[in-house]
């Protein structure tokens, strides 16, 4: 290849398998030759491979959108003289032009280096436009050393196929565009280009229960000091300025209720069961240095509300920064080693279906949001340990029960229950409480109900 390579005078240039980004104008043309295949299969499907040089002699003969000239032109320096250019002929009159054969490769090689440059140009052009059109909806991505990520590998029953496997672990950042990622076995750590990563989504149960409130970022995300206030109401707005003020002064009783200090439930403790009582401990994430100092301000606040205390236990998960859509950070815990030894809790989850036919044909709705409704319920002194977490800062165990677990959701779902029985007109759908009623009166006495219920059970 070498030899043909200094024959040819081109430089051959080796690219990564699987990434035909390297290869676009073999691709481009790969496109362009099945689209050629597929039109002749299905005008002629029985005798299409006699048509093929017809074909390729067409494709020989039309300019290229990029160049502006016919592949057979750039090569020998006059169009081919195809049906297309016969017909030109013949409608514009032009004839053969008698010359010899020195000067016909003088004009020759005169015309192959005007059309380089030309090609040069429209093809900078063209790059230019493609360049435009694709910076409007390109987005840049990063990953973190820490991150999940799915990677492109050869399927497992052919290595003629690739198909995305996972997930696995970033490593480091090499540079703008590959990074280190551990995808295990004979491979290792291995350095993948960005294009063969996408990021690996969890479906966990984080994603549930925990709600992304716009104002919500790393620092703010546990609760620092309440404010009893009823200021941040929202109201409907088909509702008249005299029903507002009527639900205005309804929780104007009850501002130890409407708080954004989580409360504290006492009708029930969550339990955390597992298959094994042998410690399971893990070794925290790398965080960088920038972003700890945020990550001890939320430790502090936490400690100061009394949701964890510092821990000596033998059980351990690391915590993981996960960027929200709106750029901030959520601390996570990552409870996956736990919850595959924890035991199940069969407790049914609501169904949303069911829940929006009940209150789809009331007329009046009043939704109340549970402020980190999961921190409101105490986890029993016997099994804290189990709930230890890692940090820079040390290790610390939660008092309340912590988002993430695998039955989390299920002894919610039973204490909500528990809190509501026998109250009509209210649904409960994790830390989410909705009213519906057909008359106003009515509404505001479904509403106190439901307060008192909650006001009692904390």
């Amino acid at each position: 290849m070498k030899d043909l390579f200094a024959i040819l005078k081109v430089k051959g240039v080796t690219t990564s398998p699987y990434h035909p980004q390297a290869n676009g104008k073999t691709e481009r043309f790969n496109a362009t030759l099945k689209s050629i295949l597929k039109k002749l299969c299905a005008t002629e499907s029985e005798e299409w491979d006699t048509f093929l040089p017809y074909a390729l002699f067409a494709y020989r003969e039309v300019p290229h959108e990029e160049t502006e000239f016919s592949p057979f032109e750039l090569l020998y320096d006059w169009p081919i003289r195809g049906p297309t250019q016969i017909y030109k002929e013949f409608i514009t009159g032009e004839e053969d032009i008698k010359m010899s054969v020195i000067k016909h490769v003088a004009r020759m090689r005169h015309k192959l280096k005007e059309m380089s440059l030309e090609v040069k140009d429209n093809l900078a052009r063209r790059k230019g436009y493609i360049k435009r059109w694709y910076d409007k909806s390109a987005k840049e991505r990063r990953f973190s050393p820490g991150d999940e990520v799915l990677v492109l590998l050869p399927s497992d029953t052919s290595r003629m196929i690739a198909q995305w496997k996972g997930p696995f672990r970033v490593i480091e950042r090499v540079n703008d565009v590959n990074y280190k990622v551990n995808v295990g076995g004979r491979r290792g750590v291995a350095v993948y280009h960005i294009n063969m990563l996408k990021n690996y989504t969890k479906r966990s149960i984080l994603i549930v229960v925990e709600k992304n409130h716009e104002s919500d970022d790393l620092e703010n995300a546990f609760p620092g000091d309440a404010s009893d206030s009823i200021e941040n109401l929202k109201f409907g707005i088909n509702l008249s300025q005299e029903q507002k003020e009527e639900l205005r002064s309804l929780c104007a009783k009850y501002l130890d209720v409407f708080t954004d200090k989580p409360g504290r439930f006492t009708l029930t403790e969550h339990q955390i069961r597992t298959t094994t009582e042998t410690p399971i401990s893990q070794k925290p994430y790398r965080i960088r240095y920038a972003k700890q100092e945020q990550v001890k301000k939320a430790l502090n606040d936490m400690l100061e509300q009394g949701q964890i205390t510092q821990s000596k236990s033998p059980w351990s998960s690391p915590i993981v920064l996960v960027n929200k859509p709106d750029g901030s950070l959520r601390m996570c815990i990552d409870y996956r080693k736990l919850n595959e030894v924890t035991i199940s809790d069969a407790y049914p989850v609501p169904r949303i279906s069911d829940i929006l036919e009940k209150v789809g044909n009331a007329k009046y709705l009043s939704r109340f949001d549970l402020t980190k409704g999961f921190w409101q319920v105490p986890l029993s002194e016997d099994t804290r340990e189990k709930s230890a977490f890692v940090t820079p800062y040390g290790l610390y165990e939660f008092t309340v029960m912590p988002f993430g677990m695998k039955t989390s959701p299920a002894t919610f779902i039973r204490l909500m229950n528990s809190v509501l029985q026998n109250a009509d007109h209210v649904v409960a759908y994790f830390d989410d409480l909705v009213v519906y009623s057909d008359e106003w009166n009515t509404h505001l006495e479904d509403i106190e109900r439901v307060v008192i219920k909650v006001q009692e059970a904390s």
